[in-house]
């Protein structure tokens, strides 16, 4: 798990950190600030009562959650001097990818927590364009 973790936070920080511009930052802030708001919705969840409700939190919400990830995968490459830059953002997306992905694998132990994860697809990364 904790290979996805960097495997994903190295995936954004290169879609984020490219091209220049605030938008890479903006692009990354964000992502952040949807992990944590998808950690801290997940967080609550004890049981299937639970489940339900932070189900309907969580699809009303899907849509800005993929939006941000369209926006990443969007961004052109990053250049050097903008990875450079941008490496201060790393540490924060590691912790709320993390975090987030913590609360995923709880609730995968939990009865229905499977059956959960079919019905509501969480965006966890975003992944560059193919070369």
């Amino acid at each position: 798990m904790f290979r996805f973790v960097a495997f994903a936070v190295v995936g954004v920080a290169a879609l984020v950190c490219g091209g220049c511009r605030d938008r890479y930052k903006d692009v990354a802030d964000q992502q952040v600030a949807n992990w944590k708001e998808i950690a801290g919705i997940l967080r609550d969840v004890k049981d299937r009562d639970s489940m339900n409700e932070a189900e309907d939190k969580l699809l009303s919400k899907l849509d800005r959650f993929q939006e941000v990830s369209r926006q990443a995968k969007s961004l052109p490459p990053p250049d050097e001097s903008t990875s450079l830059r941008l490496q201060a953002e790393v540490p924060a997306m590691q912790s709320a990818l993390r975090d987030m992905l913590k609360e995923m694998e709880r609730i995968k132990k939990l009865p229905g927590g499977p059956e959960f994860f079919e019905r509501v697809q969480i965006p966890s990364m975003s992944q560059g364009p193919s070369k």
